[in-house]
């Protein structure tokens, strides 16, 4: 796959008001919602699906009927997997700091696992799944060899340090290199 391929609009953020008329303006490939407050600079968390489900349910209807795949960002549970299926969303985007961290240590095997068991209730679903969170391409190639049907990953940050060193087009090779 050359650089220039890889193209799809993904807009991740809390369903605000101002957000979602945001994407009905942009109508991006894909939305992702995540649980973030208004202040906050990045996620922490994924969504508890079921206690959040008057809120996203709806929201997550509307954006299917204009068009949009919506991804919700949760954590490695497989309840929230379900929950997630169960009010309509077509993605999971699991947060990965747990394992990041995990792998930083170098005894990652057990978040692994949970990740692993999350993904494969995902795909026996139906649904497709992402990953998102301090992923990088030291850590990346374990989680893709044990989760090979990740569908997308979120890799901004360590793309854009990785890009300082290396240049863009070079860091972007590199994870499609280790991604492909």
């Amino acid at each position: 796959m050359k650089f220039d391929d890889v193209r799809e609009l993904n807009v991740e953020g809390y369903p605000s008001e101002d957000f979602l008329a945001l994407v009905r303006d942009v109508l991006p490939e894909q939305v992702t919602l995540v649980p973030d407050a208004e202040n906050q600079r990045t996620s922490d968390h994924g969504w508890e699906v079921f206690k959040n489900r008057e809120l996203l349910q709806p929201i997550v209807s509307d954006l299917s009927e204009w068009g949009m795949r919506v991804a919700l960002f949760v954590e490695p549970h497989v309840q929230d997997v379900r929950d997630a299926w169960r009010i309509g969303a077509h993605r999971i985007e699991l947060y990965t700091e747990h394992y990041a961290r995990a792998f930083d240590t170098g005894s990652f095997e057990h978040e692994l696992l949970q990740y692993c068991a999350a993904a494969e209730v995902a795909l026996d679903l139906g649904l497709e799944v992402n990953a998102d969170h301090d992923l990088n391409l030291q850590n990346i190639v374990a989680f893709k060899e044990r989760i090979p049907q990740i569908a997308g990953v979120g890799i901004g940050h360590a793309l854009t340090a990785d890009a300082i060193h290396r240049g863009f087009r070079s860091a972007v090779s590199a994870y499609l290199a280790v991604l492909h």
